[in-house]
């Protein structure tokens, strides 16, 4: 197994905003108040511990939500790569641009490049999954780059 570095050096979306939202979960838990098991999670209709029934218990937490899984759950997840940005969530595209560049040990010329019209290219060809970003997040915590990235996986 080993480690992979992937560079991208054009338009990428910068979401600076963690958001969360509330997951229920229902658990089991034993009825009884002085048993052990009160109140934690079982896995039958009767606790081991004292033999009381067990009732379902609906469990709320906080969990993170994902940009890359907010579009996986609207069928787009291909479109954007995360580059697993601890601070903030850096997307890439995943289609190869029309000025895609070859950062292979070769030297990249810088002098020629045209960034609005790559910025341009990119927000017309990931419209759906910015706008979905944006309803989430707020159009003012996803924020349209231009950039060197590298990131390992």
């Amino acid at each position: 197994m080993g480690t992979y570095t992937n560079i991208h050096l054009g338009p990428y979306l910068e979401i600076n905003k963690h958001k969360k939202q509330d997951v229920f979960d229902n658990i089991w838990s034993c009825t009884n108040k002085k048993c052990v098991n009160h109140k934690k999670e079982l896995y039958d209709k009767f606790c081991g511990e004292c033999g009381s029934k067990n009732y379902i218990k609906v469990v709320t937490r906080k969990e993170e939500i994902y940009p890359i899984n907010l579009l996986d759950r609207n069928g787009i997840a291909d479109e954007l790569v995360d580059t697993n940005n601890k601070k903030n969530h850096v997307l890439v595209s995943n289609h190869t641009a029309p000025f895609e560049r070859n950062t292979d040990n070769t030297p990249i010329d810088l002098t020629d490049i045209k960034i609005n019209d790559e910025l341009y290219w990119f927000v017309n060809h990931h419209a759906e999954a910015i706008e979905i970003l944006n309803e989430c997040f707020g159009k003012d915590n996803v924020v349209l780059k231009w950039g060197l990235i590298v990131w390992y996986s």
